[in-house]
């Protein structure tokens, strides 16, 4: 067993020094051995079919059923592919094409590679990271639309609301970005009394695109960004939210005002 962990681990050190070559390799399979893994450390997009490829290559792969990636963001927000399957183009290797678009967010991705053996179903075997530089000129996003209405209402905007956990709100902005929705990195409301800006202020309340009931929020990924809540009884008074939204590179957006009251 010792001597099959320290083979597995010279191959590894042989062909993922070049910087084109690397990844981790679980050494505890003894169906087989993962001898070389090729992928990028950094792929640029240069146009539409700007493509992720990469393949791997067994010692024997005999007992291996089927090979597939999943390819996701290493801060785990933007996931490129679940599920791709890997064509076998040898006795023993096996490789993939990915498609990369310009929307795609300049981060570190992480190719995991997994195998469906006779005795397994699933089982990782070997990643790969790489950066990814989609090319474009950053540009800010742009929201738009804000909305402040009951729980229970349609759509509007109010400027007069009821304190009491009875009075559940929800609040909503529209968020576009050119660089794509995967670029916008967070949504965030500012609460402050504006007659008096120093006596009630809180930063960065967060708004959310998840899809969430418990948020507020109606479709997962479409681009309005929303919170739910209430105002506890001692909040009465002219109030204001601040909306805005940063991206990844942590431009940020117009900023867009409301003002409103709470009442009894």
């Amino acid at each position: 067993m010792q001597k099959l962990l320290l083979i597995l681990l010279l191959s590894f050190i042989m062909f993922g020094c070049d910087g084109t070559e690397e990844g981790t390799i679980d050494p505890y399979d003894t169906e087989f051995g993962v001898k070389k893994i090729v992928a990028p450390t950094h792929l640029d997009y240069t146009g539409e079919g700007t493509e992720l490829q990469t393949s791997i290559l067994f010692s024997d792969s005999e007992s291996i059923l089927s090979a597939w990636v999943k390819v996701l963001s290493q801060d785990g927000t933007v996931d490129v592919t679940y599920y791709k399957t890997m064509t076998k183009t040898g006795s023993n290797k096996y490789y993939v094409s990915i498609g990369m678009d310009k929307e795609m967010p300049n981060l570190t991705y992480t190719i995991d590679y997994f195998v469906k053996t006779e005795i397994q179903s699933e089982k990782k075997i070997a990643s790969h990271n790489f950066t990814y530089n989609n090319n474009q000129n950053n540009v800010p996003p742009v929201i738009s639309n804000p909305l402040f209405y009951y729980e229970n209402d349609s759509p509007s905007l109010i400027d007069t609301i009821k304190r009491g956990s009875n009075n559940k709100f929800i609040l909503s902005i529209v968020v576009e970005d050119s660089n794509g929705l995967d670029d916008v990195d967070s949504v965030y409301i500012n609460l402050y009394n504006y007659q008096n800006p120093d006596n009630v202020r809180i930063t960065k309340i967060e708004l959310f695109d998840d899809g969430s009931f418990d948020n507020g929020d109606e479709i997962k990924g479409d681009g309005i960004y929303s919170r739910k809540n209430f105002f506890p009884n001692d909040s009465e008074g002219d109030r204001k939210f601040e909306f805005y939204a940063t991206d990844r590179a942590k431009s940020k957006s117009n900023i867009i005002i409301h003002n409103f009251v709470v009442v009894k």
